[in-house]
């Protein structure tokens, strides 16, 4: 991660399930110790993803052994990580399986979103930037079981997009229809597949023209990807990577 004062900063889980975190001092110089991220919680059993605030401080979000979510947070950039604390209410009733992803909306609030035990995306969001989260809710209609982690994105019109890969081995998304509004109907993404389907988590990134781009690996080893030719438009048929 890189921090507002042009610093790289490098997060992971260790073996005690605690998150540990280390920065360089200067910007290109050498990394510090590591040191527990936080106080408070009981450990994560999940990867942690990081992520900015508006402000700039760095937030951390991770599955912990509760089978919920559980972030951390600096009050402000380079200020030291507070407490440890469950991220949203409610969620599946048999907790989350899959690790979260987390993007900064266009209105400065942070949102997460995750995988159930029951095989659902699920979402939950700030109310306005820096406030506690709300409840869990299902992102969209019409999902699919979904088998991995979501990827997400905010499109450079500033609409969020979830993309995952389903038990059919297929990749599928939705979308928001309007900037900070609901989410429509799942659908997959994409014509021709690999045969044997897709057995890796789609990656989602966005083009140069601002269209977006997805790729995703095959059961047989092999990189597929696809692509919308312009902004807003359906996306191409998946072809192999050389």
């Amino acid at each position: 991660m890189l921090t507002t004062s042009n610093t790289l900063a490098i997060y992971a889980r260790a073996a005690d399930g605690w998150v540990w975190g280390t920065n360089q001092t200067t910007a290109g110089g050498a990394f510090g110790p590591w040191k527990r991220i936080g106080v408070g919680g009981s450990g994560v059993t999940g990867r942690p993803f990081v992520t900015k605030a508006a402000n700039g401080a760095i937030a951390i979000y991770a599955r912990g052994s509760d089978k919920k979510m559980h972030g951390v947070s600096q009050p402000s950039p380079g200020a030291a990580f507070g407490t440890w604390l469950t991220t949203g209410a409610g969620g599946p009733a048999a907790g989350f399986v899959g690790d979260s992803a987390a993007l900064l909306g266009a209105n400065g609030t942070l949102v997460l979103y995750a995988t159930g035990a029951d095989g659902k995306i699920y979402g939950v969001g700030q109310p306005s930037a820096g406030a506690a989260f709300g409840t869990w809710s299902l992102a969209g209609s019409g999902q699919p079981t979904a088998a991995g982690d979501p990827a997400v994105l905010l499109t450079g019109t500033n609409k969020i997009v979830i993309y995952a890969r389903g038990t059919d081995g297929k990749v599928w998304g939705v979308g928001q229809s309007t900037v900070g509004g609901s989410f429509g109907t799942w659908a997959t993404m994409g014509a021709a597949p690999p045969a044997d389907g897709f057995a890796s988590d789609p990656s989602v990134v966005l083009d140069g023209n601002g269209a977006i781009a997805l790729l995703g690996r095959s059961t047989s080893n092999r990189i597929y990807a696809t692509d919308q030719p312009s902004v807003g438009a359906a996306f191409d048929p998946w072809t192999e990577i050389p």
